[in-house]
């Protein structure tokens, strides 16, 4: 046993330990630590009071002080908080309990409002909880506040934390990637943002998830939305709203093959670095080449079968092994944004085991959990394991009454392996009806027949099962706009229509909630151009209907107006 003398008093090591525990125990308290116990906390934090007031003029302080409604994650703020206009230098962060006061590196600039705006990635330490919506304190350091506002929504199915920045427009090289905004703001938990105390001047704004903290916007790397029109804020004219944003990930990388397996002596699996295009994949971008023989053989099929995503199969009736290494060669593939691969020559190894699967069918859509089918126009899509050697035709699909009145279909191939079958004839509402169709007739490359006789059974349902939904598009640009109508209450199913009238109208509504949006098609493709960043183009413009719309069955909605007037502060581009 040793001991310590302390203030001429000799201690023991028992003694010694419950001193040095309680140093640590003090130590320990002066730390930020969540409460323990009780319920859990889902209330996200908040800043309930700052120095100096919202709208304060004259401020000449070197500091701002903001006080949160419970104790938050210090790194978190750090990197939540946004001045605008930027100030030159390090800020210094000194936390005394939940109040956090925030110290400017020089004095401020004189007649300037300045924004500090904390974003919604702000956490609480006790459940990590978000703050809901961001938060801006605007002040000047002259007379009077600048009063430009500009607002909106982020549209997208994870829509907070998304940076929003307005850069005002000084030349045509106006670059997010190399600038930083001169206002910035973040979005909430439902996607409102607002940018508070613009200068008048005009702006392009931009929203992008700044995964690096840097304020800059990284092509490929962060998600961006651009805007459909440069705004113009002026002394009398200083609110731009309902500015709203869909983002997406630009991609200006070329697909690339990644491998290719040979499954069996019929099938190669090919597997890609990205989604491809598959309405403008076909066989005729593959050959498969023996390099000692030099022979080249373009495959028979290709489908996408059971494989998983990114993947397809291709399959050749020619079975020879070759004489020296194998290769598939691709070229032209194209992904979903519209990029070219170049020439791949892949290696193969070959694989001699039969292909002795039947066909079969590996899945059937176009019926309710119930067997209930649309009585009016319904469709089918049929996916098989494998692609039939020959294609079927008309008659391989009997579609009869229940009386045995044969009902008229047509159907047309999705790929070289999957259907979409259509029911031309008007059907009976509450009626039994029945699809039968029979695999065994068809074989593959290998000649494996599918499965035996098939059959579906189904009842139609009623005019009195649905419901409809109309409005009208209020415009003062003339041209084509594309509705969306969302059905909240089944996941990805969607509804488009379009009107060059202004009057829409959607029929054979299920009950339940819908979302409705439009956007105008400026360049008349039925779909939506997200724009460009560098070098700028702008996005379609969207409109949003504010409220959910409840859809109830014999009862139809009608009159949802959704206003696409050019506001005055910038006239659409057209």
């Amino acid at each position: 046993m040793f001991r310590i003398t302390v203030n001429g008093e000799k201690l023991n090591n028992i003694k010694l330990l419950i001193i040095v525990l309680t140093f640590f125990l003090i130590q320990g308290c002066a730390h930020q630590l969540p409460p323990g116990g009780g319920e859990v906390d889902k209330i996200p934090p908040e800043i309930i009071v700052t120095y100096p007031e919202n709208g304060a003029t004259f401020f000449s302080e070197d500091y701002i002080s903001l006080e949160f409604s419970e104790y938050v994650d210090k790194r978190s703020v750090k990197e939540s908080v946004f001045i605008s206009p930027e100030i030159d230098g390090e800020l210094e962060y000194d936390w005394s309990g939940t109040t956090l006061t925030i110290s400017f590196p020089g004095r401020l600039s004189d007649s300037t409002t300045y924004t500090v705006s904390i974003g919604t990635d702000v956490i609480d330490l006790n459940n990590k909880n978000r703050m809901a919506e961001s938060y801006s304190l605007v002040f000047s350091t002259g007379s009077r506040i600048d009063k430009g506002q500009i607002s909106g929504r982020v549209f997208t199915a994870k829509p907070s934390g998304y940076l929003v920045g307005a850069y005002r427009i000084l030349s045509d090289s106006l670059d997010p990637r190399i600038k930083k905004p001169d206002y910035l703001s973040q979005s909430g938990k439902d996607g409102q943002f607002l940018l508070k105390g613009i200068s008048p001047g005009k702006y392009r704004v931009f929203a992008f998830l700044d995964d690096f903290k840097d304020k800059f916007y990284d092509p490929e790397q962060d998600s961006y939305a651009a805007p459909f029109t440069d705004i113009a804020l002026s002394i009398t004219d200083t609110l731009f709203s309902d500015l709203i944003f869909i983002p997406q990930r630009e991609d200006t990388t070329a697909p690339s093959v990644v491998s290719i397996t040979m499954t069996d002596r019929h099938h190669f699996l090919v597997e890609a670095n990205e989604f491809l295009d598959s309405s403008k994949l076909n066989t005729s971008m593959f050959i498969i080449y023996d390099s000692l023989s030099n022979k080249r053989i373009v495959p028979d099929k290709l489908f996408k079968g059971n494989a998983r995503a990114k993947s397809f199969f291709l399959t050749s009736s020619d079975t020879a092994k070759p004489e020296g290494d194998l290769f598939i060669i691709s070229k032209g593939l194209c992904d979903l944004s519209g990029n070219l691969s170049a020439d791949e020559k892949t290696p193969v190894t070959y694989n001699e085991k039969p292909d002795t699967t039947g066909l079969k069918i590996l899945k059937f859509e176009g019926m309710s959990k119930q067997n209930i089918i649309p009585f009016r126009e319904p469709v089918f899509n049929l996916f098989f394991n494998d692609a039939p050697d020959v294609f079927p035709r008309e008659d391989f699909f009997k579609f009869v009454s229940a009386s045995g009145k044969i009902i008229q279909t047509e159907f047309n191939m999705l790929d070289d392996a999957s259907l979409e079958l259509k029911v031309l004839d008007k059907l009976e509402q509450r009626k039994n009806y029945s699809l039968s169709f029979d695999p065994s007739l068809l074989s593959d490359l290998a000649g494996n027949f599918g499965d035996s006789l098939l059959t579906y059974n189904f009842i139609t349902d009623s005019e009195i099962d649905y419901s409809g939904l109309s409005g009208a598009v209020r415009t003062d640009v003339a041209g084509k706009y594309i509705l969306k109508l969302q059905y909240l209450d089944e996941k990805n199913k969607e509804i488009s229509t379009n009107t060059e009238t202004g009057q829409f109208e959607f029929r054979q509504l299920k009950p339940g909630n819908y979302f409705l949006w439009a956007f105008y098609d400026r360049d008349n493709n039925g779909q939506f151009n997200y724009g460009k960043v560098f070098p700028f183009e702008a996005s379609e413009k969207i409109v949003i209907f504010p409220d959910t719309i409840k859809v109830r069955a014999r009862w139809p909605v009608g009159d949802l107006d959704l206003e696409f007037r050019s506001q005055s502060s910038e006239a659409e581009q057209p």
